[in-house]
């Protein structure tokens, strides 16, 4: 009689186990379809900003910018913005 109720109680706990993991799975990857639908709402929108009509197309970009000398005037987010 021990042997059968360890046996229910192993796979009593195996099936919690596996239904713990099994929600969170199913939680995640309800999550990740969230994100990516609101990731490809975000892609589809139009842009609200607009290359001028006399816009240089550049031709030789290296995928850096270098940032020097720069700074903000005093007295910017002094309110607390």
């Amino acid at each position: 009689m021990r042997d059968v109720s360890r046996l229910v109680i192993i796979v009593a706990g195996g099936l919690f186990v596996i239904r713990g993991r099994l929600s969170r799975t199913v939680e995640m990857v309800q999550r990740m379809g969230a994100g990516l639908r609101r990731f490809y709402e975000i892609m589809d929108e139009e842009p609200e900003i607009r290359d001028a009509t006399d816009a240089v197309e550049l031709t030789e970009v290296h995928g850096r910018i270098d940032f020097d000398r720069q700074g903000l005037p005093h007295g910017v987010f002094a309110d607390g913005e």
